[in-house]
């Protein structure tokens, strides 16, 4: 651990780029630590971005079934339009920003099922 903390230091005084991962249990706390400790670097200087795959693919999907629901077209690049009929039968009127058991479902089909099937790494290139 120690070995660990020292390399990220070096990194740090090099500027070059760190990436930290928070992983955890829903409500254990990832955006309360993340935020802090980003408040702690932009204090010492450093450029900080945060992201987590929860808001991409929540975003992703809210936008889809919005569109879906009033006609407006997708601004996504869609293979198979009853994969998005599926999305929205599973959510139903519910949103994903909730939680919710239909909204988990929603992600989970969304998230493996369709995209992670389409291209194993699409997540990590939504993070770019």
């Amino acid at each position: 651990m120690l070995k660990s903390i020292e390399e990220t230091r070096e990194n740090l005084e090099y500027k070059k780029i760190i990436l930290f991962g928070i992983s955890g249990k829903i409500a254990s706390g990832k955006d309360t630590i993340g935020n802090l400790v980003s408040l702690e670097l932009e204090k010492k200087g450093y450029k900080v971005k945060m992201t987590g795959f929860g808001y991409i693919i929540r975003t992703e999907v809210q936008t889809i079934v919005d569109c879906f629901n009033s006609g407006e077209p997708i601004p996504y690049q869609i293979k198979d339009m009853r994969q998005v009929e599926i999305l929205a039968e599973i959510l139903g009127k519910n949103n994903v920003y909730e939680r919710s058991e239909e909204s988990r479902q929603a992600l989970q089909y969304w998230g493996t099922e369709v995209r992670r099937n389409e291209n194993s790494e699409y997540w990590i290139e939504q993070m770019k």
